[in-house]
């Protein structure tokens, strides 16, 4: 029987939640602009396997200033350098790719600053490469 596919949102936002101690989401909170800084992880495409996915994923980072929404999008971008192996929900990742290097990204409300990163993250089942 072949193993579910990996989540690589659940498996990127739990990782970025613990290792780099941000708030994270999939979707935006109503008035996400009160409580700053937050992390969006959204996968956008990418080939499939198997066994083996290579999704890209953007990560923008909201904050309240320019500045701080670089310097934490430069922060993440080191840290997903180093992931590797196993990670939760029940995924081993191989490799992070970035796509996009951190950059400024358009946002419509004055109040908030928004930076982000593409990456492309090849992974599969922990229990495939078991």
């Amino acid at each position: 029987m072949a193993a579910d596919p990996v989540d690589v949102e659940k498996v990127l936002t739990r990782w970025l939640r613990d290792r780099c101690g941000v708030r994270t989401c999939t979707e935006l909170p109503a008035a996400f602009e009160k409580a700053l800084p937050l992390v969006q992880v959204g996968a956008v495409g990418g080939p499939a396997a198997r066994f083996t996915s290579a999704p890209r994923v953007d990560v923008d980072v909201y904050a309240a200033t320019y500045e701080a929404a670089r310097t934490l999008t430069l922060a993440i971008t080191r840290e997903l350098a180093l992931l590797r192996g196993p990670a939760e929900p029940g995924a081993l990742v191989s490799e992070v790719r970035v796509d996009s290097g951190p950059a400024a990204r358009p946002y419509g409300n004055p109040a908030v600053r928004r930076c982000g990163v593409s990456v492309t993250v090849r992974l599969h089942p922990a229990s495939y490469g078991a």
